[in-house]
C-alpha cells in the first residue's frame, strides 16, 4: 500500500543550532574503573497563498466554558471512545476512496463530523493515550514514550470527570503497553484486562474479537449513563490478520489486519443498534499513530514525524446524527479532552482547544492554530538528535539537525523541503515551535514496577529505559540514520526467539554506523554471554562508559561475574552501578549485598541493600529469600524471618517452594508449627 512517496533525501546539510538538552556526561574515574576490571578480565514548488502565513494561533488554555448545545450532544448520552492503534489514515476507505477494506468505520464516518488532519501528539501507544485523555502536551504529563514511565497522580484525567457525574466508566484495552500500572486506568471502574501476562511466548496483545465482546458484554450490563473505552491493537506489528483477511489480503497483511478490525467494530456498532442506544451515545473514533511502512524509510512508528504515522483519522459521531460533515482545520489528539469536558458541562486547563462549537455548526477560532508533535524515541534509544514538529495551517516544520518544511496540503508525501524556498516561514515556525518545547531536562516520568519475567519479556521487544550515550542530542539526525530501524527490528527478532548469532551479527552491523550507543554494546554484549563472555563483558564495559546511568550493563555484568564466581568484581560493578544509576527495581543492591556477603561477611550495610532490594523489587524472591536467611541465622529475628519467608513462598511454584523448604539456611526451622504450615498452605 502506497500513501507517500519520498524521494531520495539529499546529504545531510550542516545546521549551526544544538539540540541537545542532555548533558554529556565524562568521567575520568570511571573510565580507569572500566579498564581495571577489563585487564582483570584477561527543486520547483508553486508559494503558498499568503494567507497561509498568518501568525495568529489559537490558544491553549481552558476549555471554552460554552453551555453544551443540547441539540448537538444532550445531557446525560453515553460515551463510546474507540481507539484505534497503529492506523493509518490512507488504510480507512473514508479517508482513501481507492479502498473499500473498512465498510463499518465508512458508514459511520459518513454519519459523523470527520477531521481531515487530525495530529497525534507522539507517534507512540501510551503518551498519545495520555495526551488524549489529559488534553495536555507530554512534557506536561510526562509520559514521553511507551513504558517510559506513569501517570503523575495528580493529573486530571477525563474519565474522572465522566465518573464524578455519575456515569458508569470502563475500559477494555488489547495490549501491555496500556496496562493499567501506566496510570490510564484512574476513573474507569472496570479496567480490562486488569494486567497481562506477557512472560512465556511474550504475548503482548489480545485480538480485538476478544475485547469487543468484553466491551458488549459490559455495555449491555448498564442502566445509568456509561463512558467506556476500547482500544483496538490489531494492526500492529507483526500483521497477522486471521482468515479470511489473511486470504484477501495475502500480500499486503496490514490492510489485512485493518480489515479484520473494522469487522469487529462493525459488530460492536451494531450491538448499540440492536440495543436502542445510536440515538443517546456520542462516539469518538480516533488513531493514536500510524504506521510508516517504509514511508520515508521508517518501517513502523515512533521515530521520525512524517504524516504516515502523526495523521491520525479522527471522526466524531454526535448522538442521533445521520449526516455527516468533513472539517479541514487542523486539529489534534489533544482536543479531544476539552471536547468532551465541555460535552459535559465541565472546564479544565488543557493543551487542546474544545471542538464542540465545531461540531454545533459554529465557526473556528480565526487563524490557524499552532499544533504541537515531538519524538524522542531515537534519544532514549541512541542518543540521536530529538525531533520536534509544529504544524500549522498548510505547513509542517520538522526541527533537526536538517530542518525540513513542508506544504503538506499540496504534498502530502512530504516529498518536496521548502526550507530553503521559504525563509521567513521557516524562521517564523521555528520560532513558534521553540517556545512550546519544554523546558529542563527529558526525564521519564515515574518510574512501574515489573517482575523480572515482565521486564526481560519486554527487553526482547525492544523496550527499554531510556539510554542515550555519549553526545546524546547531537547532530545525529534520526532521518539519516532510519535505515537502521529495519536492522533494530530484525535484529530483536532473532533476540528474542534465542537465534543470538544471527542476532550478535545484525546488532554488529548497526554499531558500524552508531559506534557510541550504549543500548547496541548492551544489546551486542547480551548474545554474547554464553559464547564469547570476554568479549561480552567488555561490550557491558563499553556501554557504561558511554551511558554510566544505563542500569542495563551493570546488572548484565554482574550476573556474568556472579556466574564466574569472580565475587570481588560482583560487588565493584554493583558498588558503581548503585552510585551512578537509580537502580529503579533495587537489583544492583542485591548483588552488591550478595557480593559483599560473600567477601566480608554479615553487616548492616548488607541488610540495608536487601531491604532496598525488596522495597524497590516487583517479586524479589532472592532478596526475600537472602533476607529471611540472615534475619534468622545472624540477628535471631524468627518472626522477621517468617514473615520474609511467607512472602517469597507466595511467589513461587510447588516445585521451587520444595526447594526453598529443603534449603539449608532453614534447616533449624524445620518441626516449627509455623513454618510447616507455612509451606503447607501453599501446596
Amino acid at each position: 500500500m502506497e500513501f507517500m512517496k519520498p524521494e531520495p533525501k539529499p546529504a545531510s546539510e550542516a545546521n549551526a543550532g544544538s539540540f541537545g538538552r542532555a548533558k554529556v556526561v565524562c568521567r575520568r574515574a570511571l573510565a580507569c574503573f572500566a579498564a581495571g576490571l577489563l585487564s582483570l578480565m584477561g527543486a520547483c514548488h508553486e508559494a503558498p497563498e499568503a494567507t497561509r502565513e498568518s501568525t495568529s494561533r489559537a490558544p491553549a488554555g481552558t476549555a471554552n466554558g460554552l453551555a453544551p448545545s443540547p441539540e448537538i450532544w444532550p445531557a446525560g448520552s453515553n460515551v463510546l471512545f474507540l481507539t484505534l492503534d497503529t492506523t493509518r489514515v490512507d488504510a480507512l476507505g473514508c479517508y482513501n476512496g481507492d479502498l473499500a477494506t473498512t465498510p463499518n468505520l465508512d458508514d459511520l464516518a459518513a454519519k459523523s463530523h470527520l477531521f481531515e488532519r487530525c495530529s497525534t501528539s507522539v507517534p507512540q501507544t501510551l503518551p498519545a493515550h495520555v495526551s488524549l485523555f489529559s488534553g495536555l502536551q507530554p512534557g506536561k504529563h510526562g509520559v514521553r514514550k511507551n513504558f517510559g514511565g506513569s501517570i503523575n497522580d495528580r493529573l486530571p484525567m477525563l474519565a474522572e470527570a465522566f465518573r464524578a457525574a455519575g456515569f458508569d466508566t470502563g475500559a477494555f484495552v488489547s495490549a501491555f503497553v496500556l496496562d493499567q500500572r501506566f496510570g490510564l486506568s484512574r476513573g474507569f471502574e472496570v479496567y480490562d484486562p486488569a494486567t497481562f501476562d506477557i512472560k512465556g511466548d511474550v504475548k503482548e496483545e489480545r485480538l480485538a474479537a476478544d475485547t469487543v465482546d468484553a466491551a458488549i458484554e459490559w455495555i449491555q450490563g448498564r442502566e445509568g449513563p456509561w463512558f467506556v473505552w476500547v482500544h483496538l491493537f490489531d494492526p500492529h506489528t507483526p500483521y497477522a490478520p486471521p482468515e479470511p483477511f489473511a486470504g484477501r489480503f495475502p500480500d499486503d497483511p496490514y490492510l489485512g489486519e485493518v480489515a479484520s478490525m473494522d469487522a469487529e467494530i462493525g459488530r460492536l456498532i451494531r450491538a448499540l443498534a440492536e440495543s436502542d442506544l445510536m440515538d443517546r451515545t456520542g462516539i469518538v473514533v480516533c488513531g493514536d499513530h500510524g504506521e510508516g511502512l517504509g514511508d520515508h524509510g521508517e518501517p513502523t512508528h515512533g521515530i521520525l514525524l512524517y504524516e504516515s504515522t502523526t495523521r491520525v483519522p479522527l471522526f466524531v459521531h454526535t448522538p442521533g446524527q445521520s449526516e455527516g460533515r468533513r472539517h479541514q482545520r487542523p486539529v489534534a489528539l489533544v482536543d479531544l479532552a476539552p471536547t468532551l469536558a465541555e460535552a459535559l458541562g465541565q472546564t479544565g486547563t488543557y493543551d487542546g482547544e474544545s471542538l464542540l462549537p465545531l461540531l454545533s455548526g459554529g465557526a473556528a477560532e480565526t487563524g490557524p492554530r499552532g499544533l504541537y508533535l515531538e519524538s524522542l524515541e531515537g534519544y532514549y534509544r541512541s542518543g540521536w538528535s530529538p525531533i520536534y514538529a509544529l504544524v500549522q495551517g498548510p505547513w509542517k516544520y520538522i526541527l533537526s539537525p536538517r530542518p525540513e518544511l513542508f506544504d503538506v496540503v499540496d504534498d502530502p508525501a512530504e516529498s518536496e523541503n521548502l526550507h530553503d524556498r521559504f525563509p521567513d516561514v521557516a524562521a517564523r515556525l521555528r520560532a513558534e515551535l521553540e517556545s512550546l518545547i519544554p523546558d529542563g531536562d527529558m526525564a521519564l516520568g515515574t518510574a512501574v514496577d515489573l517482575s523480572t519475567e515482565e521486564h526481560a519479556a519486554l527487553t526482547a521487544l525492544g523496550y527499554v529505559a531510556g539510554a542515550p550515550g555519549r553526545g546524546a542530542g547531537s547532530q545525529k539526525n534520526p532521518a539519516d540514520l532510519i535505515h537502521l530501524a529495519a536492522i533494530h527490528q530484525r535484529a530483536l527478532g532473532a533476540f528474542n526467539t534465542g537465534r543470538l548469532e544471527e542476532a550478535a551479527q545484525l546488532f554488529r552491523r548497526e554499531l558500524e554506523e552508531d559506534s557510541e550507543s550504549p543500548l547496541l554494546h548492551w544489546y551486542l554484549g547480551s548474545c554474547l554471554i554464553a559464547s564469547r563472555p570476554l568479549e561480552a563483558s567488555s561490550l557491558f564495559l563499553q556501554a557504561i562508559e558511554l551511558q554510566p546511568s544505563f542500569e542495563e550493563p551493570y546488572l548484565a555484568l554482574c550476573k556474568l561475574l556472579n556466574n564466574q564466581r569472580r565475587i570481588q568484581d560482583v560487588v565493584a560493578v554493583a558498588r558503581e552501578g548503585v552510585k551512578n544509576t537509580s537502580d529503579t527495581f533495587g537489583r544492583l543492591h542485591y548483588f552488591r549485598a550478595l557480593g559483599t556477603l560473600r567477601t566480608d561477611g554479615f553487616s548492616q550495610q548488607v541488610l540495608a541493600d536487601l531491604d532496598v532490594a525488596v522495597e524497590r523489587g516487583q517479586a524479589p524472591i532472592n532478596a526475600y529469600r537472602l533476607r529471611a536467611g540472615l534475619l534468622l541465622r545472624q540477628l535471631g529475628e524468627i518472626d522477621a524471618a517468617l514473615s520474609d519467608l511467607e512472602r517469597c513462598v507466595g511467589l513461587l511454584n510447588p516445585e521451587e517452594q520444595a526447594v526453598l523448604y529443603s534449603d539449608a539456611m532453614f534447616a533449624t526451622l524445620h518441626g516449627d508449627p509455623r513454618f510447616e504450615k507455612l509451606f503447607a498452605s501453599q501446596q
